[in-house]
């Protein structure tokens, strides 16, 4: 039988606070530091949200304006709001309400994603950046959006709205030169407004 030792000998003691003068205090600083450090972090995100939101506002606004004069510049009618609405009822007037909102909406998250994607990773001026992305939505619609929406779209499919096709050539040969600068326009604005984002570690992501 083995005896205990006395008074607590030969039992292995925990270092106390008090062995290492100033720790609890520098690991309080060093922690408030840190939650003051994410705190400013999501701020930024947020201020940078914020403004592209709004950047994507104004170049949708832009973009819209650039598409009502098209038949004032020899190019058809291109009503983004109608063939949008139309997804979603066959009633013209409600179309064109809803279609505005799905298209602002449409525009506005475009740009949040140009702003933490492309905005903080690639040298060049902001609004360069930005009509090169422009660039990418309208190549992306002329490939793929437009054709899908000939199938999709009740109204498209069945002869009683413009079937824009394969790089908008349904819509005449204007057409698809005027959706370019409109887009361009577009991504300009959005880059211009945005600018430099504050928060630099969205590029490590």
């Amino acid at each position: 039988m083995t005896s205990r030792p006395k008074g607590g000998e030969g039992l292995v003691s925990r270092p106390s606070a008090y062995a290492f003068p100033g720790w609890p205090d520098n690991f309080r600083t060093a922690s408030a530091g840190a939650v003051t450090a994410v705190i400013a972090e999501r701020r930024a995100m947020t201020r940078d949200t914020e403004r592209a939101l709004v950047a994507g506002a104004v170049g949708t606004a832009a973009l819209t304006l650039m598409l009502a004069l098209a038949p004032q510049l020899g190019s058809p009618a291109l009503n983004f709001p109608l063939w949008d609405g139309t997804f979603f009822t066959l009633n013209l007037t409600w179309a064109v309400v809803l279609g505005y909102a799905v298209h602002f909406a449409i525009g506005m998250s475009l740009a949040v994603l140009f702003q933490r994607t492309v905005l903080p990773r690639y040298g060049s001026e902001a609004w360069l950046k930005g009509a090169a992305f422009g660039f990418l939505v309208w190549l992306t619609l002329m490939v793929a959006g437009f054709p899908l929406f000939d199938v999709l779209d009740p109204l498209a499919a069945n002869g009683l709205l413009p079937s824009p096709g394969f790089f908008a050539l349904g819509l005449g040969p204007t057409a698809p030169v005027m959706l370019l600068a409109a887009h361009l326009i577009y991504g300009a604005v959005v880059g211009a407004l945005t600018g430099s984002v504050s928060h630099r570690a969205l590029a490590k992501l």
